[in-house]
């Protein structure tokens, strides 16, 4: 993966954008998350790793205000401590699912979804960020053409890529939450979205679920969670020793040939003429 670099942001060096202190939560009367704390600079890339089931997607949830916790806090400089869902919060905040929804709508409320004022000019130069440029330019009636049940099918990378965009189309929305963006794609279609993934993270606060080893270069921090807890976090780098085995299942082996395929990947689609 090529792009951009880590932020230099650090918790001595810059504001803090959210912080959880012991936040905790359950479902149905068993327990997600235990005990969990973390600082997130403003401006920095970081990382969530751990197996399926470690409490990944419920944390996101919980940083990005769509849920409360249980016990402990969270707190932003927008939406101070204890209940991040206020308005004020949410609407810094930008969503990126796993498998992102497609609305039964144009293109243009596809993407303008969080930003209804957006102009045409906006809409059209978030598709174009993300690669959706060349397919915009193929359909008879551009930003009205209807996607999602009942109008034209868009792919997994697609509606990725679409989800991606509504992302870019608001500059307010300057904290973004990525829950395994890439995970319900092949490594070939991947590396087709890895550039649009690396513009929407620019010049933003990110947090990001993932399980590619390729990806942690691009982070200043790696949270680790096993069983809904904190167990490790730093730079990507000083915990080299114990991410193969909670980025890959088949273990550091299996997690470094993943790495070097998805960079192949990406290299091919790069080096052949074709637009990532």
């Amino acid at each position: 993966l090529r792009g951009c670099a880590p932020s230099a942001a650090s918790a001595g060096s810059a504001e803090t954008m959210l912080r959880c202190e012991g936040a905790a939560f359950s479902r149905d009367g068993a327990p997600i998350l235990s005990d969990v704390s973390l600082l997130v600079p403003q401006g920095a890339k970081v990382a969530l790793v751990g197996r399926s089931g470690a409490g990944k997607s419920t944390l996101l949830s919980l940083m990005a205000g769509m849920e409360e916790p249980c016990a402990g806090r969270l707190c932003s400089p927008a939406g101070g401590c204890g209940r991040l869902a206020q308005a004020r919060w949410r609407d810094r905040v930008s969503f990126v699912p796993q498998n992102a929804a497609v609305l039964a709508a144009s293109i243009r409320d596809n993407v303008a979804l969080y930003r209804p004022c957006a102009s045409d000019g906006q809409v059209r130069r978030a598709l174009e960020q993300v690669g959706l440029g060349d397919l915009l330019d193929g359909l008879p009636d551009g930003l009205d053409t209807v996607v999602g049940r009942g109008g034209r099918a868009l792919s997994g990378g697609q509606a990725q890529r679409l989800a991606l965009a509504r992302a870019l189309v608001d500059p307010d929305r300057d904290v973004l939450f990525l829950d395994e963006p890439t995970a319900s794609v092949d490594l070939w279609t991947e590396a087709e979205m890895a550039p649009a993934l690396l513009r929407a993270m620019e010049g933003r606060t990110v947090v990001m679920a993932t399980h590619r080893l390729s990806w942690l270069e691009h982070f200043d921090q790696v949270v680790v969670l096993e069983a809904g807890r904190v167990v490790a976090q730093g730079a990507p780098g000083s915990l080299a020793g114990i991410l193969g085995g909670v980025c890959a299942p088949e273990g550091l082996a299996g997690a470094a040939a993943e790495h070097l395929s998805l960079r192949g990947a990406l290299e091919g689609r790069c080096g052949d003429g074709r637009q990532a």
